[in-house]
């Protein structure tokens, strides 16, 4: 049986536009995120917990599982995915146990991205966040993790803000600004979702702005 508990519809946690404290510079609000990432009794969404959650996981079937079905550190649906119909992320399931049948499955996060992005690109409801967040609790286990940015969702709309445009999907970390280069990939990725109404102009609301250099 799998060590997380049986799926809930109920969202807790997870990427949170709102002013957290008063960081005014954007290398206050990474460090902030810094300091959320290691607090022990942060959300259950909160990236740190979580994949830590699905590395400690005691088999591969397990990771698989609660994967697919977006499990956060207590067992409920994470709010990235709560939406995401059961039918859904069931077919979610057989492709990931029909493509992975051992921890040396994929040699890299890339390559189990791409080749679960093609998968799933049949699947309806199954879109890039869920695809690349997958990949990532999975990768967590394996112990591989992204070399470079992915954009999607509200991790598009924070980068926009940030740098004004993003033509790519995916972009390396050398591409943002210094401050932000101390984060993981991964890091930067979650950075962007979390903060996006506070970087640059996003939020026509100027005590919820950074001033970016």
């Amino acid at each position: 049986m799998p060590r997380c508990l049986p799926a809930s519809s109920t969202a807790v946690g997870g990427c949170n536009s709102k002013k957290l404290t008063k960081a005014n510079t954007l290398e206050e609000l990474v460090e902030e995120y810094q300091k959320a990432q290691q607090d022990p009794a942060g959300k259950c969404d909160i990236l740190s917990r979580m994949l830590k959650h699905y590395r400690g996981m005691k088999s591969l079937n397990d990771v698989l599982e609660c994967a697919a079905d977006a499990q956060n550190v207590i067992g409920r649906r994470h709010s990235h995915q709560y939406r995401i119909l059961k039918g859904a992320r069931v077919e979610a399931l057989k492709i990931l146990k029909a493509g992975i049948k051992n921890d040396t499955s994929f040699g890299s996060f890339e390559k189990l991205h791409d080749w679960f992005a093609s998968k799933c690109a049949t699947v309806s409801g199954l879109g890039p966040l869920y695809v690349y967040d997958t990949c990532l609790r999975i990768g967590a286990y394996l112990k591989l993790a992204p070399k470079k940015v992915y954009l999607h969702a509200g991790v598009l709309k924070g980068a926009c803000a940030l740098m004004g445009t993003a033509k790519v999907k995916i972009l390396p970390a050398s591409a943002f600004p210094p401050a932000m280069r101390v984060l993981k990939p991964h890091e930067i990725e979650d950075f962007l979702c979390v903060y996006k109404s506070q970087l640059g102009n996003s939020n026509p609301d100027p005590d919820l702005r950074v001033r970016l250099p």
